[in-house]
């Protein structure tokens, strides 16, 4: 009997211990989307680097062929969420790793040979701004690119 109980919290502590990581993750996901930081994009000499609750990229300049700002991205399946991050179909662009709080209507498409990559932030006048920003370190890649 005493075996069967020992097994029994051997079995169920690290499930308790799972439990509780993910409440804790989830709240400290919560946390972040709340106060606007779900996003966190730094811009280096080479890549523009994603990092959002779940995942994160890095997209180097080189591979970007196109990056263009827009009111409105359709969605084949609607998202409601405060902050989504991960894969969505959209009806112009197809499959597109998003970063994005959908309520924001405005956002940033970036074309690469392999993806899709649609990011925002929280309100119109950052993602503009992030727009500006990014276009400008694209550009100057490109420029030093070409000159040397």
């Amino acid at each position: 009997m005493k075996h069967s109980r020992l097994a029994a919290w051997l079995l169920g502590f690290p499930g308790l211990l799972l439990a509780i990581a993910f409440i804790l993750i989830s709240m400290h996901q919560n946390n972040l989307v709340q106060n606007h930081q779900a996003n966190d994009f730094t811009f280096e000499k080479d890549a523009l680097c994603i990092k959002g609750t779940g995942l994160s990229d890095k997209l180097a300049y080189s591979s970007m062929k196109k990056i263009e700002c827009v009111n409105k991205v359709e969605t084949v399946r609607p998202v409601d969420e405060a902050y989504f991050n991960g894969i969505v179909e959209t009806k112009k662009y197809g499959d597109a790793r998003v970063y994005v709080y959908p309520h924001t209507k405005k956002y940033i498409v970036i074309h690469t040979p392999k993806k899709i990559y649609i990011i925002n932030e929280y309100s119109v006048s950052k993602t503009e701004k992030l727009y500006r920003e990014l276009k400008q370190h694209w550009l100057l890649f490109l420029f030093t690119k070409f000159i040397s």
